[in-house]
């Protein structure tokens, strides 16, 4: 989604760098790579790993435009800083991730589950789409009527009518579908 830090405001890579960039992070995230011990990229020491690389579809190659980052504003490819409050939650978010990852969920109801683990919500299913660790499938269905997304993770279905008049009156979408023209 963002763009590396140390790519500054380098919005795409040369082919050379597009390859020596899938190799490298290809690598970093390699599942077999990681020590329960030791921990690796997004598990600290002592968590169980629980699929190793044979599973996972992320996705290992660089876009066909080889830009460096989905974010096109700012410059830097970056999400901004976040306010004070945003970071406070991001604070008590990777506290509450680090318990779930050593094996001590706040778990007192099902409302303290995240809607991905209820099933409720895909990972990937966007907006913006983009690859996750599995099940990166999309299928498409077109009718006079509507576009029908659907994604592999959690079967989520996202039905986008055609025309404006398909709307229901009152419908909770109204005032929120727009257009992408692309870009």
């Amino acid at each position: 989604m963002e763009r590396p830090g140390e790519l500054g405001t380098k919005e795409f890579f040369t082919a050379e760098e597009a390859a020596a960039w899938e190799r490298e992070e290809n690598r970093r995230r390699n599942r077999d790579l990681i020590d329960p011990r030791t921990g690796g990229l997004n598990d600290v020491p002592g968590v169980v790993v629980p699929y190793n690389e044979f599973w996972f579809e992320r996705g290992d190659k660089a876009i066909g435009t080889r830009r460096t980052s989905l974010l096109i504003d700012p410059p830097d490819g970056r999400f901004p800083p976040l306010t004070a409050e945003g970071q406070k939650r991001a604070e008590a978010r990777a506290i509450y991730d680090r318990n779930n990852q050593i094996g001590r969920p706040k778990a007192d109801s099902w409302e303290d589950r995240p809607l991905q683990e209820r099933c409720l919500m895909g990972l990937n299913s966007g907006p913006p789409m983009h690859p996750g660790a599995y099940n990166n499938n999309f299928q498409l269905f077109q009718t006079p009527e509507y576009v029908v997304i659907h994604t592999e993770m959690v079967h989520d279905a996202r039905i986008v009518p055609m025309e404006w008049a398909s709307l229901p009156q009152h419908s909770p979408m109204e005032g929120r579908v727009t257009r992408t023209l692309g870009g």
